[in-house]
């Protein structure tokens, strides 16, 4: 992609000439648009549309499954068509999936296909993001990059839950699906700002083989659950107590704030002290939150626990995802490691989804998901 000749002011030139501020600000954008409606689709599906607890949990297995198989095949697709190729691939899927989502409140028609589009849409931009950033970023300064990456993501999640909620709670969810659309579409213009990057031509058994790894194995099924607990069990869980989508955007824009700080913090600090240092030391903390949070139904505990749930994650998420980042380029095998990366954070999805169906308990689960942190000391 050549860069654009856009008559900017010599500063802001200056600024967006930067990939990776290009690619903050793309982050930035989409990350404000889905924080406007994914925290309450699980609400959506069983209080909008009638579907059981049970029916939107298995709507969210099928996403991971998706998610799971495509993703190995996708960044094999990668690497043929370019990075940023494969995030703007991901926005009409994305874009399909806001219109499927509308179209079940008139229309009849399996989950599946909703959760198909999802996945795809999913699969193809994090695998984008992820493989643009490893050949962008820089190993001395990672933790500080990916703490602006994440921060930059998690700006957009300030205010989004909230305005989410609001709009939601006196105009319904139509005009928050129109708006999601047109910022997903504007999102993507950022990319077109700079070069493409592509990986190797192939991907070979031989290279497959050797980038896996048991222990990242069970690390990354851990990072799935986790993802699904954050995204889908625990918002399930506040509404299923609260019955407020008000509430529910409160309480997201609550952690948003703590933790788009915090993250940018940990992520500069962990280049200095080490990843593993700030890794180890913030483990238990996140594994007790989860472990007990479920006892807490009411509003003053549902909000505590939050709170006390985005400092400790916060304080994770960066040096977590730099180590990974600086594993993926140890091994000499990026695409292929993507492809195990992808292939298990999936699995991982569906397998907390699955243990919650089978023991009909988020507080169960929630304790499963705790217990699961420790894997991180296998990174």
């Amino acid at each position: 992609m050549p860069h654009s000749d856009l008559h900017l002011p010599h500063t802001w030139k200056y600024f967006m000439h930067s990939e990776l501020n290009q690619l903050n600000i793309s982050l930035a954008i989409r990350g404000f648009a889905f924080s406007i409606l994914s925290l309450f689709v699980p609400a959506y599906l069983h209080s909008e549309l009638g579907y059981a607890v049970s029916e939107v949990l298995w709507f969210f297995v099928y996403f991971a499954l998706v998610l799971a198989i495509s993703s190995p095949f996708l960044v094999l697709i990668s690497s043929k068509i370019g990075f940023k190729h494969m995030m703007i691939l991901s926005m009409p899927l994305q874009l399909i999936y806001l219109f499927s989502l509308h179209l079940l409140s008139t229309h009849t028609f399996s989950l599946f296909y909703v959760a198909l589009a999802l996945g795809l849409g999913i699969a193809s931009f994090n695998i984008g993001v992820h493989l643009e950033f490893q050949s962008i970023s820089h190993a001395k300064s990672r933790g500080k990059e990916v703490g602006s990456r994440q921060a930059a993501r998690l700006l957009g999640l300030l205010f989004g839950p909230l305005l989410g909620g609001g709009l939601i709670h006196y105009f319904g969810f139509i005009i928050v699906f129109c708006i999601v659309a047109v910022l997903v579409a504007i999102s993507s213009l950022f990319l077109f700002m700079s070069k493409e990057h592509h990986g190797k031509l192939n991907v070979s058994w031989k290279r497959l083989g050797k980038a896996f790894d048991v222990k990242l194995a069970l690390y990354y099924l851990y990072r799935g659950s986790w993802i699904i607990a954050t995204g889908v069990l625990w918002p399930l869980f506040i509404f299923l107590q609260l019955g407020s989508y008000l509430a529910l955007g409160v309480i997201g824009t609550l952690m948003s704030l703590i933790t788009v700080f915090l993250v940018f913090y940990m992520g500069k600090k962990s280049d200095k002290i080490g990843k593993h240092k700030i890794v180890h030391f913030s483990a238990v903390p996140e594994a007790i939150v989860w472990i007990f949070r479920g006892f807490f139904a009411s509003l003053g505990g549902i909000v505590g626990m939050s709170i006390f749930q985005s400092l400790t994650s916060s304080s994770l998420m960066a040096p977590l995802l730099a180590i990974e980042y600086n594993k993926a380029k140890k091994t000499g095998t990026v695409l292929e490691y993507y492809i195990w990366r992808q292939l298990f954070i999936g699995l991982g999805r569906a397998l907390i989804l699955g243990f919650t169906l089978i023991v009909g308990s988020f507080v169960a689960s929630f304790a499963f998901v705790g217990l699961g942190t420790f894997f991180v000391f296998l990174l």
